[in-house]
């Protein structure tokens, strides 16, 4: 029955459940399912089988099932091996179940369908991950499926065993989980088919049978099930009795079997009834009356009853859990589906399963006929019964109120095996297609969700990652609901808070925890979305916990968003949006740990306050709009690589460069098929320079930005039409396969060897550390973090990257798409790149040979480039003997004296420093490869050879320029030499230039802006002392020269005088040039020349041409370089190494006879000791590596946990926090030093790197040298606001502080950047110190990059791509985004982000401006016609003649030339303005307009004029409350209609268009760049800061309410003016610490005027400030000595308190002199009325002086009580309604009511307020007093 397929298939199932058992599980608090942990404590409290397990949302079966299996395992001393046993059970049972549905499919369908059934039901994601849990659904599943393939035998056969069996199934079914009842309807199907034509006694006795053997089973399974345990025997003895009764009675005829039956019926019908009694009635025993013993039954136990009661109420929706409350919203049948399709099975099964239902449904219908007739086979016996329990149970838990997708696990291999049938039923020309599509799909969902468990369980990843950054006495939050990650805590001890989320109602009393825990709280820890999710999915019932969350996860709560850990379903470097799946499939496994850290202090009351009211912009947020515009932004922490997942890894990277092999083999087979092994090594090197090519293209044309997505989605594209072609050239492939099978086995063989040895000597050297490695690990940590390529400098912030950098693309697309870590990453690639160059070298081997020995043919080349070095060694020996086996080795690289490297490929390999000349090995071999493709090429292939040759050149030439000039000298000398027809091949060649200077385009165009970087310190020629000596040169490329040389001379034989006369010139010219190296060179040119010219064979000719011209590199490198010598020698050489092994090469494998003798026997000597090279670099790094680290390993970064754990420390914190982009500052000193570690190791840009390298790449030495004395400031200073200005400057978000900064500094404090403003400490261990700096005025988060000149108070938010002058027409801003009218008409929709989102259809005019109202577009046209958009189309509104322009708030409105006009409806309008309108803009029911110079508000009557004097006033927006003008003379801003307005910009003329929202404003410039005004920040007034943060209020003195209800304070040490809303929010601020107008020096009183202008005492500037509602300000008053208050008159002049002189004045405008209204005995503070007299407070004096203003004479003197020391230096007054007055005494921080007539005494009003000065009194009749000592404002109640 079994064939090896189906076992195969079978063994496929078992291993992908046993890879994803989660051993560990259960190891920390976290990593398990919490029902993994509740099985675990239930089975471990109930002991006995008969023990009530006081549990009853599931059946004790499952709970006995995991204890005899825990018992059998040897696991059950604790909860951990309980669960671990029940993982064991689930995967038992899942085998089980798929085994079961295996032998239904066999029997009934035959074994292509079983085997068709087990390969999906193997993949389907939803029974992979409950085969892994140790809950109770797979265990669940096995019995269902026991239960069905019982009631199919039963159906069958009608035997009573096989009733007995599926009641037994169906009982113990009900053990394990009581939606199990729904199995009575299969059993059902099953008994009625089985005695179709028997009579309905048999069906009886059947069910009977059935029923007591279930009964029977469920009591033996769950026995506490029944009160007291007692078993029902009375209903099973009733019931076989009536079974049995019948089958006597079927052997009776007549009376006696009628009246057996008659029995058999009666005793039906008592078991019956006992049934309805036991499930009905609970705690009592049915006793009808004394006679009906016979009925006695046994009861339930009423709290199993109970607690089945409340599950069932649960999952209908009849009871409140709060863990269910996600589903609220949920709509019936449609969610499970999507989640099934999107999660649980993937989207091809949902739909097979569906139509394969629907299609069953249709078969069984259609047979109706021949089921009456009893006419069944087994294939619809099986379709009804799976039918009858797939659909009512899909049908019910899709309209249950909770939908866990986890409930659907019993339906997984129903639904398969439905699919399976309706599969293999199809036509047979859709069947094939249709069942690769269905399995490829199903595939791609379980290999995706598979291969998240490559990455460990995210709370074990943040448990990991988050422990050593707390410190000693920190809090964490959590959400109380949500799980907790362990916190093992090395700094000290940590506390816990609690967020009480799910608690309902929202109360005050939940508020105040909530608050208070967050500020008390260090850090948040949201586990989970699980809370959130459901909280902002029930914003009706959690409005206030909604928003706090919306404020929590925006930053606007005073935490930042830090770092999320997570993994998912992925494939490749695609990430399925997990976070949107399901809550039971998402949150046991693949839960997102976000965590988020406090940055500014937080005050509760403040914090109430805000959330108690509606927030703009986030209130209309729900869970995907946060996760999107905030979560997702955030940056992930990176799993440390486990030895795990490095296997994981490198077998995902072969998968990798296989796939892309493959892909260009089956692309590129027509041209490459005639090579011996079929060109698959070329291919291979092909496929990784294409994709790479094609990823950084995109992004410099700016079709896609970077990152493992897009890479992944070129890479499956790439495969895709990879795939296509293998389709459609199938026969070719297998032909080809079949006849270079020998060529390419042997190629993949060389280089699957040549990579595995090398892989080996990077996992026993693994560190990336020392040589060039900081700088190659700096760029591709960079390159890998960037969304554009190429970066900016990474060593030197805000610079661009001026370096030929295209290796590191190259390196960094296969780690995009693998998925790997960097530190992997780097030996993986350092690796493959000998490999791919093996496999390039390999396939030209065998090309070039003669001989069948293909393995020696494939070999030689890569022996001779990648196996051997140099001769140098033995004259090294000395060192060797010294115990340096290091130098000894590095020595060989050191061949040339002075400065020059002489690497050669083996050493190259070997050190692996990740250099473009490294990277470049395999790229120009097979441009080369590719360009001799281009001239041979006898078809038009060559045109994709020649393609193929440019881009190749292309990435050369952004890769090593060095080597572009042997690619081009090397192709041109080829093709001259060696070419069938060397002018066409020229031709060729210049076409493929072409398509190289355009595939480098960008390149190019970088190089030529970075210039400066490619002339080095040197010039182009040498002075004599870096000429190098002959023996050099002996020495490094004796092993090639000395053979070809002694070859030379034995094919010259007697004629060798030939070459004497040119070996002549070029010893002569290469001595004329005091050079030894250059005559050795230019001699041996001229030698292999000359057989070059006399050789008749085509490639021997190439080889001694190459040789010859690998020698005339090696003498230009003695005359000529690029950048400096020692780069110029070890790039050239590298390649000249292998023109001349090339040369060898061929000379071996074409000579033959005699010549070959000689040529082996010249040869192996030489290569002997070449290949000793080989053990030696091997030995180097296994025996004395430069650092010690653990191995083995493919972590480049295992080193620093214990050779440096401070920056692994700080390395880990950033590799979590950093986003991309964040400028860090680190010690900056000597190259070749531990210094750049933090960018090395994260590629976040630095402030400095190593000066020699920058300058190497073109930086300006000034700029160097400024930055190192900025970072000596930074660390080393003592003034705070100049170090400030260092992280300003140059954007630094990040700093550190080790042991290496301190000793670079000579620092030594442990906090040495703790002090400066705005630069928080976020973690810290084990002197290690990770800073976060944050921006002036945020919460850390910054805003986009400036990317040109932007106005201070501004920030660019985004840019509208090819936008020219007035290109956007129009634009308006809402809560939900933009829409903008664009050249040429087109309407589209924008993100906030400025981003396009959405095109929308044309209107039928020519469009001039556009609205928005109720979430609709409206537009007016240039011929006067309106038209609103109803997301269908468009509906005219009418036209409106003298208006065009259109504006919507709450209301429409139109406006023109002709005036302004209401829209009442359909198309009518009214005109509400007659006059002349410039501009106009609506918020609200409001709308405002102005006429060009003046700007009024209203709703459509009664106008208010609250601006003048503008000039052309252009455009009009509404931000919120506030109205921003644009005029010609510049922008203005007014914080509400009635205050001042500002001027905010002057040169206004590139901007083109304006539009604002509740929260935001843009400005458009004529450039497409789009700017947001910095918002007004101003601190709560009504909280006191913890400390003097930047921000904060300083004193504030000065308090003025508006009758609007807004007021204004003066914020005196801030030296600004802070507007407020009578709720305190913050509306506007104004001025800095100076003596222009609008700048100010400790103000102190301030007045507000019926028209909204506003004074202020401009205390020491001696002089006072009008501020103006049109902007303007008048300055006046110089002379005065430290005015404190001020008061409007109500003829408009002002009277004003000059203190320091003692006297009252009078300023009366326009000209504001100023007349003296009376002399005072003390210094004069506050001021008020008294009826017609002006109140004028003396502290000093201890007196209250009513002064006649008339006169000046002083009307009454009152002795104030509060006012009786003269240490009281300050008093301010209020006018209560009253016509009392009320005095401030801070001195004992008081407020009094003194009556002016002194009628009534005097009263203390309240006391308690340290420190109280200004006070005010509002519309509502309390007031606003100033608490000076403690920077804050409070309310006090007014009761007289």
């Amino acid at each position: 029955m079994f064939r090896r397929r189906t076992l195969l298939l079978f063994l496929l199932a078992l291993v992908l459940r046993l890879l994803l058992q989660g051993w560990d599980a259960g190891a920390t608090a976290s990593s398990s399912h919490p029902d993994e942990r509740q099985v675990g404590f239930v089975t471990e409290r109930a002991e006995g089988w008969f023990a009530d397990p006081d549990f009853y949302a599931y059946g004790s079966l499952h709970f006995q099932a995991v204890r005899s299996t825990a018992v059998a395992l040897g696991l059950s001393g604790n909860n951990r091996g309980f669960i671990v046993s029940g993982r064991v059970l689930s995967l038992i049972a899942s085998m089980l179940a798929i085994g079961l549905g295996w032998l239904l499919a066999y029997h009934a369908w035959g074994r292509r369908t079983g085997d068709l059934f087990i390969l999906l039901a193997a993949w389907v994601p939803l029974d992979l991950q409950q085969s892994h849990f140790a809950t109770v659904e797979a265990h669940h599943a096995g019995w269902v499926m026991a239960a069905l393939a019982a009631s199919f035998w039963l159906a069958r056969s009608g035997r009573p065993i096989a009733a007995a069996a599926a009641g037994i199934a169906v009982g113990a079914s009900l053990a394990v989980k009581i939606a199990s009842i729904a199995l009575g309807l299969p059993l059902v199907v099953a008994v009625l088919i089985a005695v179709h034509g028997r009579g309905i006694f048999n069906g009886l006795r059947l069910l009977a049978i059935a029923g007591a053997t279930g009964i029977s089973s469920f009591w033996l399974c769950q026995p506490w099930a029944f009160a007291h345990s007692r078993p029902p025997l009375s209903i099973v003895v009733i019931a076989l009795t009536a079974a049995a009764l019948i089958e006597i009675a079927n052997r009776k005829i007549g009376r006696p079997r009628f009246a057996l039956l008659m029995i058999a019926a009666l005793a039906s019908a008592v078991a019956c009834l006992q049934l309805v009694t036991l499930v009905g009635i609970g705690g009592e025993s049915f006793v009808s009356k004394p006679g009906s013993a016979l009925l006695a039954g046994t009861a339930l136990n009423p709290a199993y009853l109970e607690g089945i009661g409340r599950e069932v109420a649960m999952v209908v929706g009849a009871a409140d859990v709060a863990y269910v409350r996600i589903y609220s919203h949920t709509l019936p049948i449609l969610y499970p589906l999507r989640e099934l399709a999107l999660w649980g099975w993937g989207v091809l099964l949902v739909l097979a399963v569906i139509i394969g239902g629907a299609s069953g449904s249709w078969h069984l219908s259609k047979r109706l006929r021949r089921w009456i007739a009893g006419r069944f086979n087994d294939s619809s016996i099986l379709l009804a019964i799976l039918l009858a329990w797939l659909i009512p149970m899909a049908l019910r838990l899709g309209t249950l109120q909770v939908k866990f997708m986890r409930y659907w696990e019993p339906l997984v291999v129903p639904a398969v095996l439905i699919a399976s049938w309706w599969l293999m039923r199809l036509p047979q020309r859709f069947r094939r297609r249709a069942i690769i599509a269905v399995v490829a799909g199903t595939l791609l969902w379980g290999l995706a969700y598979a291969w998240s468990f490559i990455e460990p369980h995210p709370h074990r990843t943040a448990s990991e990652w988050f422990s050593p950054m707390l410190a000693d006495q920190q809090v964490v939050a959590f959400e109380h609901w949500d799980e907790h990650i362990a916190l093992n805590v090395e700094n000290g001890v940590v506390d816990r808070a609690e967020l009480p989320s799910y608690e309902l109602p929202e109360s005050e009393g939940k508020l105040a925890l909530w608050t208070g825990a967050l500020a008390r709280s260090d850090w948040v820890v949201l586990t989970s979305n699980r809370v959130y999710r459901t909280v902002l999915a029930n914003s009706d019932r959690f409005a206030q916990t909604a928003r706090l969350y919306r404020l929590l996860l925006s930053g606007e709560a005073g935490f930042e968003v830090m770092t999320r850990v997570r993994r998912g379903p992925r494939i490749f470097g695609l990430r399925w949006p997990v976070q949107r799946a399901d809550e039971s499939f998402l949150n046991y496994e693949f839960p997102q740990v976000v965590i988020l850290r406090r940055v500014v202090d937080i005050d509760p009351d403040a914090l109430v306050e805000r959330v108690s009211r509606p927030l703009p912009y986030l209130e209309q947020m729900g869970y995907k709009d946060l996760e999107k515009e905030f979560l997702s932004k955030a940056p992930a922490v990176p799993p440390v690589p486990s030895k795990v997942r490095q296997a994981m890894d490198l077998t995902i990277w072969i998968a990798v460069f296989a796939g892309l092999g493959v892909a260009f083999w089956a692309l590129l087979l027509p041209i490459l098929r005639s090579w011996p092994d079929a060109g698959v090594g070329l291919a291979i090197a092909t496929g990784w320079i294409v994709p790479a090519w094609l990823m950084w293209m995109g992004s410099e044309l700016g079709i896609w930005s970077i990152g493992p997505a897009t890479a992944t989605w070129v890479y499956l594209a790439l495969l895709a039409a990879g795939a296509c072609a293998g389709v459609s050239r199938w026969l070719v492939i297998t032909t080809t396969l079949r006849r270079r099978r020998t060529g390419i086995i042997t190629v993949i063989t060389v280089a699957a060897a040549i990579g595995a040895m090398f892989l080996v000597v990077r996992a026993w050297n693994p560190a990336i550390y020392w040589g060039e490695k900081p700088m190659d690990f700096s760029f591709l940590n960079a390159f890998l973090r960037a969304q554009h390529w190429p970066p900016g400098e990474p060593w030197m912030a805000g610079m661009p990257l001026h370096y030929y950098y295209f290796g590191e693309v190259l390196s960094a697309y296969p780690m995009l798409v693998s998925g790997c870590s960097s530190g992997v990453g780097y030996d993986l690639i350092s690796a493959t790149i000998p490999a791919l160059f093996a496999g390039v070298l390999a396939g030209i081997g065998l090309l070039l040979t003669r001989r069948k020995k293909p393995m020696v043919a494939a070999s030689i080349l890569p022996l001779l480039v990648l196996l051997s070095g140099n001769l140098a060694w033995p004259w090294l020996i000395k060192t060797w003997r010294e115990g340096n086996i290091f130098d000894f080795w590095w020595a060989t690289s050191r061949v040339v004296p002075g400065p020059a490297i002489t690497e050669y490929p083996l050493w190259t390999s070997l050190f692996a420093d990740l250099h473009g000349h490294f990277i470049a090995f395999p790229v120009v071999l097979a441009t080369l490869a590719w360009g001799w493709l281009c001239v041979e090429t006898n078809d038009r292939k060559w045109v994709v050879s020649g393609a193929f040759c440019g881009v190749g050149a292309a990435t050369v030439a952004a890769t090593n320029p060095w080597d572009l000039f042997i690619l081009t000298t090397a192709l041109g000398v080829g093709v001259v030499a060696a070419a069938s027809r060397p002018l066409r091949g020229l031709t060729r060649l210049a076409v493929a230039g072409t398509v190289s200077v355009c595939a480098a385009a960008p390149f190019i165009v970088e190089l030529v802006a970075g210039i400066s970087a490619g002339a080095g310190d040197r010039g182009l020629f040498l002075p004599d002392a870096d000429f190098a000596p002959a023996w050099a040169i002996l020495r490094h490329f004796g092993q090639f020269l000395v053979p070809l040389a002694i070859l030379a001379f034995v094919i010259l034989g007697r004629r060798f005088w030939i070459v004497l006369p040119a070996v002549a010139m070029g010893l002569t010219a290469g001595l004329m040039v005091r050079s030894g190296a250059a005559a050795v060179a230019l001699s041996a040119t001229a030698l292999f020349a000359t057989l070059a010219i006399r050789s008749r064979d085509r490639l021997d000719r190439l080889g001694w041409s190459i040789a010859g011209l690998g020698m005339l590199a090696v003498s230009a490198c003695e005359r000529f370089t690029l950048i400096d010598r020692m780069n110029t020698i070890f790039k050239v050489y590298n390649e000249v190494w292998v023109l001349l092994a090339f040369a060898l090469a061929v000379a071996l494998m074409r000579t033959r006879g005699r010549r070959l003798r000689i040529l082996i026997a010249a040869w192996a000597p030489l290569q002997l000791i070449a290949l000793v090279n080989l053990p030696i670099g091997v030995a180097q790094g296994w025996m004395l590596p430069r650092i010690t680290s653990p191995r083995p390993t493919l972590d480049g970064q295992a080193f620093l946990a214990s050779r440096d754990p401070q920056t692994w420390y700080l390395v880990r914190g950033l590799q979590g926090m950093a986003r991309p982009g964040d400028v860090v500052a680190e010690a900056a000193g000597n190259y070749y030093s531990e210094f750049t570690r933090i960018t090395m190791h994260t590629g976040q840009p630095t402030v400095l790197g190593w000066d020699w390298h920058l300058k190497q790449r073109g930086q300006s030495p000034l700029e160097i040298q400024a930055r190192g004395d900025e970072l000596e400031e930074l660390y080393g200073g003592s003034n705070r606001e100049k170090r400030r200005a260092v992280l300003d400057r140059y954007g630094v978000g990040w700093a550190v502080a080790a042991n290496i900064d301190r000793n670079r500094y000579d620092i030594p404090e442990e906090d040495p950047l703790g002090d400066i403003p705005g630069v928080h400490v976020i973690a810290a261990h084990d002197g290690a110190v990770l800073y976060r700096v944050l921006q002036p005025g945020a919460s850390g988060m910054k805003r986009p990059e400036p990317k040109g000149e932007i106005p201070p108070g501004m920030g660019l938010i985004g840019k509208l791509d090819d936008v020219k002058n007035e290109i956007v027409r129009s634009i308006v801003l809402d809560d939900r985004g933009a829409t903008a009218i664009l050249r040429g008409g087109s309407l589209v929709e924008l993100d906030f982000e400025v981003q396009l989102d959405d095109v929308l259809e044309a209107p039928p005019c020519e469009p001039l401006t556009v609205a928005r109202h109720n979430n609709e577009p409206w537009v007016s046209c240039l011929d006067g016609s309106l038209w609103r958009h109803t997301r269908k189309r468009w509906m005219s509104a009418g036209r409106v003649a003298g208006a065009g322009y259109v504006v919507a708030g709450e209301r429409v409105w139109a406006w023109g030339p002709g005036g302004l006009w209401l829209h009442l409806g359909a198309t009518n309008w009214r005109q509400v303005y007659a006059g002349r309108v410039t501009a106009a803009a609506a918020y609200g029911s409001s709308v405002a307009w102005s006429e060009g110079s003046t700007i009024w508000t209203g709703r459509g009557a009664e106008p208010r004029r609250v601006g003048e004097n503008f000039e052309g006033v252009r455009a009009i927006s509404w931000q919120g409350e506030s109205l921003w003008a644009l005029d010609e003379s510049g922008l203005y801003r007014s914080g509400n209609v009635e205050m001042p307005w500002q001027k905010i910009l002057s040169n206004t003329d590139n901007l083109v268009a304006m539009a604002g929202s509740r929260s935001r404003l843009w400005l458009v410039r004529d450039d497409g760049s789009v700017l947001e005004p910095d918002r007004p920040h101003c601190p709560s007034p009504w909280t006191s800061p913890s400390s003097s943060r930047a921000g904060s209020l300083r004193e504030p003195r000065g308090i003025a309410v508006s009758p609007a209800g807004w007021f204004a304070i003066t914020d005196t040490m801030n030296h600004r003016i802070l507007w407020y809303s009578d709720e305190g929010l913050c509306l506007d601020s104004i001025g800095t610490d100076g003596s222009g107008p609008r700048e100010f020096h400790e103000p102190s009183g301030i007045a507000v005027n019926g028209d909204g202008s506003l004074a202020v005492a401009d205390t020491w500037n001696g002089r006072i400030q009008v501020l103006r509602p049109n902007g303007t300000t008048e300055v006046f008053g110089r002379n005065l000595f430290g005015p404190r208050d001020l008061i409007w008159a109500p003829d408009g002049s002002l009277l004003v308190s000059d203190t320091g002189n003692r006297k009252l004045l009078r300023f009366v405008p326009p000209e504001w002199n100023d007349e003296t209204v009376a002399r005072l005995p003390g210094p004069a503070v506050g001021l008020e009325w008294a009826g017609g007299l002006i109140a004028v407070a003396v502290p000093a004096e201890g007196a209250l002086l009513l002064v006649d203003g008339s006169t000046g004479k002083v009307a009454r003197r009152i002795e104030l009580r509060c006012w009786n020391t003269r240490d009281q230096q300050e008093g301010y007054l209020a006018l209560l309604p009253s016509g009392n007055i009320v005095a401030s005494s801070p001195q004992f921080g008081e407020l009094w009511i003194v009556d002016p007539t002194e009628e009534e005494p005097q009263r203390l009003l309240q006391d308690g307020l340290p420190g109280v000065t200004a006070v005010a009194l509002t519309p509502s009749g309390d007031l606003i007093a100033s608490l000076t000592w403690e920077n804050r404002l409070v309310r006090v109640p007014v009761v007289e």
